[in-house]
């Protein structure tokens, strides 16, 4: 994903599991622009969303909702990070978990409200971390937060 990230203007969906990939797919015949979506080939891949119906692109989704820590996911990586959360709930800590499909643009309203809450932030995603959702989310949470300093500041 990191070399595509470099292509000006384009979309890259990174969906978690074979139903999200489906509504996926209808969001981008709809949508005007480039897209990439990257899909797993693994023959035994989970199922996360049974019944998914509605896919938005740039829109993240809570799965799961804890205060303790933030855990923001794409693609596989969010059937680990639920079976993660459950572990780390066992032993009570509860995470908040966001399937983040869409790894650029980033679901910049739900990331502001979601960090501004919360100390400990982890991004997981099966890519490497210069380029991916972690590398967006670092570059584009601090450009958000640098804006809206200077827009609150102003007034």
């Amino acid at each position: 994903m990191g070399v595509i990230r470099a292509i000006p203007g384009i979309v890259i969906i990174d969906p978690a599991d074979a139903a999200e990939a489906y509504v996926a797919t209808k969001a981008i015949f709809e949508y005007n622009g480039p897209v990439y979506m990257r899909l797993r080939g693994r023959k035994e891949e989970p199922v996360i969303f049974y019944k998914k119906k509605d896919f938005k692109i740039g829109k993240g989704e809570i799965i799961k909702e804890g205060k303790d820590a933030l855990i923001i996911a794409c693609g596989g990586a969010v059937y680990d990070s639920l079976k993660a959360s459950e572990i780390l709930q066992s032993r009570g800590i509860k995470v908040t978990l966001v399937n983040m499909p869409t790894v650029r643009p980033l679901d910049e309203d739900l990331l502001l409200e979601l960090t501004s809450s919360v100390d400990n932030i982890i991004t997981v995603e099966h890519h490497n971390t210069t380029g991916g959702l972690g590398f967006g989310l670092d570059g584009e949470t601090i450009a958000i937060s640098i804006e809206n300093f200077l827009k609150n500041r102003t007034k």
